[in-house]
């Protein structure tokens, strides 16, 4: 999804010239300096606003004309603009979520083994079954919120 925004810059041919090379290094440049002194860089992708979240028509900044540069018309914006997604930090969110979805799936399986050792007589639970079960309940309960969203996030 990010490198949807390619075709777009293919578009200004000078911009693209000079961002090409850099886009499609196989490094990572990780200064804090100017694109053009950069290596390699990645492109970010997304933009919503506080009050209208993926509803375009809430939008309400403004992009002005504001004259022109080597690389055509520059556009100041007047209004309250959020941008998300960054590919690199994208992948260790995966990851994270790849880590936590695999403890939520073992404690569950140990959960269900210690119900399972005890199901003949409900009354006689193990103490770690009693303890564990609504403290997994809560933890997994929570997490699904967070985790979705970083999901919707990651994949646009």
């Amino acid at each position: 999804m990010t490198f949807a925004s390619v075709p777009v810059l293919e578009k200004n041919k000078k911009l693209f010239a000079a961002l090409s090379s850099k886009l499609f290094s196989t490094e990572y440049d990780a200064r804090d300096i100017a694109w053009q002194e950069k290596n390699a860089i990645m492109i970010g992708m997304g933009m919503t606003e506080k009050q209208g979240g993926s509803d375009v028509r809430t939008n309400q900044t403004i992009a002005t004309r504001h004259g022109t540069s080597t690389y055509g018309d520059i556009y100041l914006l007047n209004g309250h603009k959020w941008f998300f997604s960054a590919p690199p930090l994208m992948r260790n969110v995966l990851c994270d979520l790849a880590i936590e979805s695999e403890a939520a799936t073992i404690l569950m399986l140990h959960l269900a083994d210690a119900f399972e050792k005890n199901s003949e007589d409900k009354n006689d639970l193990t103490e770690d079954a009693v303890n564990c079960y609504p403290a997994a309940k809560f933890w997994i309960c929570k997490r699904a919120l967070a985790l979705s969203g970083e999901a919707m996030e990651v994949w646009g």
